[in-house]
């Protein structure tokens, strides 16, 4: 989550549409109180639904992939071919069948849903 706080302050706000679509019984005014049941809640909620591939290509710039790519001569593959890159995003979307069971069990686990593996391959 490094990269949401280095980013513009558009980054740092979550998704309060789709947030409240899965978290109707939120009530915004709560929000207001940072030490609030309902804060932390919308708060630990805010990753599932960002967009982790913006965060992401900032994490390549910030972390210089492409002086990592050219000191051990690799480059990050196209498509993953061991492991999913996001394995932890919601796989549906916001209304499908599901999608408030699967974000349920996502808000509820340990994952952050911004967890981002990267398979690299040898260029030489």
């Amino acid at each position: 989550m490094e990269m949401v706080s280095q980013g513009d302050s558009k980054d740092q706000m979550p998704n309060r549409d789709v947030l409240t679509r899965f978290l109707p019984d939120i009530d915004l005014f709560f929000l207001l109180q940072p030490d609030s049941a309902q804060s932390l809640r919308f708060w630990d909620a805010r990753t599932i639904v960002s967009n982790g591939n913006k965060l992401f290509k900032r994490y390549m710039r910030v972390f210089r992939f492409d002086q990592i790519s050219a000191d051990f001569q690799v480059e990050m593959k196209d498509n993953n071919t061991v492991v999913e890159p996001w394995p932890t995003k919601p796989i549906l979307e916001p209304g499908q069948k599901g999608s408030q069971e699967e974000f349920n069990l996502l808000l509820g686990s340990n994952h952050t849903c911004v967890e981002r593996f990267v398979e690299w391959r040898r260029t030489r």
